[in-house]
Parts: structure tokens; sequence; C-alpha cells
């Protein structure tokens, strides 16, 4: 029982640290699918119904997968989720934006960039339901710069969870027992290690 406890309390301290291992994650997600659009400024629209504003892109499944080791202590990129697609649905899903964006897009002098735009679109959908139909609506022409720097943002809500097969569940359980938990130590214990070498390799891409 004693063991229990402390292996509880181990695994919930090495969880709330800033670098850990998630290789259970993508155990869990296996059989997942994800419904949403990716951000790319070469297939977006701007649509409008009543009074509304919507950004519209290309409808597409997505499977997803997490990185090995979340760091947000020297590995600060690449630690968000990577979206794959798996179908294109051949229809598109619309997003909200607010009515002074829309008139920006509109401009010849506008700019924005697609991230903002996705964190415009997170605040005003939230945890909703994605918009996949919008009878009655406008199409209007982007004229505004829209830059893409970095990696096209995707939005994307869970569709189909993974069945919760015994086995799946058990493989995860036990990969987060013997694989993470240790390989979280391990990680964190080598972190003094190798912080100078990440601070040396990014001063020395700066004098580049």
């Amino acid at each position: 029982m004693n063991k229990l406890c402390l292996l509880a309390i181990l695994s919930s301290v090495l969880c709330s640290s800033c670098a850990y291992m998630q290789t259970n994650k993508n155990i869990r997600e296996a059989q997942s699918r994800y419904e949403g659009c990716r951000l790319n400024k070469d297939e977006l629209s701007l649509v409008s119904k009543g009074s509304r504003w919507y950004l519209a892109a290309p409808l597409k499944e997505f499977s997803i997968s997490y990185p090995a080791v979340h760091d947000s202590i020297l590995l600060t990129d690449g630690n968000e989720p990577t979206y794959t697609v798996t179908q294109d649905k051949n229809s598109l899903c619309y997003l909200p934006i607010s009515a002074g964006t829309a008139a920006t897009l509109r401009l010849e002098n506008g700019y924005a960039h697609v991230h903002d735009l996705a964190n415009e679109v997170q605040q005003y959908s939230g945890d909703s339901t994605l918009i996949t139909t919008l009878p009655g609506a406008r199409q209007h022409r982007i004229i505004a710069h829209i830059d893409s720097q970095g990696s096209s943002p995707t939005l994307a809500r869970l569709t189909q969870e993974s069945e919760p097969l015994f086995l799946r569940q058990s493989l995860a359980a036990a990969d987060f027992v013997v694989v993470d938990i240790p390989g979280t130590a391990l990680y964190n214990l080598a972190i003094p290690v190798m912080a100078p070498v990440v601070f040396f390799k990014e001063f020395l891409n700066l004098e580049d």
C-alpha cells in the first residue's frame, strides 16, 4: 500500500513538471479522430450571414500525435500535438470572427496573421460544435495580406473517441508507469547537463 501511495505521489509530481514524457497519450489516442480545418492562407475565404462573419476553410479529418517529451524549459518549440490529415471531407467548416477583423480582411492595406486569426476563432467559438453548414451565406473577397510564417494552425474537435478497449487502456497505463514516469525522472535529471548545450547552440544560431 505504501508503495502504491509513493508511486501515485511520484507520478503526480512528475506530471506537473515543466518537462515530462507523454508516450502513453499516443497509445490512448491511437484510434481517435478529429474533425476541423487548417488555416492555410491559400484555402481561406470570407463569408457572412446576417451580421455575423466567418472564415471558411476545407473540412478535414485528423489524427493526433503528441511529442514523446513535453519540455517548456529547453525545447520551447514543438511541444504542441501534431494533427495529420487522414481524410478530406469535400466540404467547408465555418469559423466565427469579429466584424472588425472581417473589415480588415477586406481592406487593400489590411494585414492579419494566421495565428492571430486562429486565436480569435478559438475566442469566439470556444468548445462549441464546428459549423459545417451555413445556408444563405454570402462570400466576400479577401484583399488584405495574410501572413502565414510558421506552421499553419489547426482547429479541430474530437468526433470519434478511441474505443475504450481494455487492452489499449492497459497498454497506456503500463507505458505510463514503465516508460513515462522513469523517463520523466531521468530527463529532468539531465536538464542541468543539456541546458548549456542548448544555450550555446541557440547562441551560435543567433551569431549566424
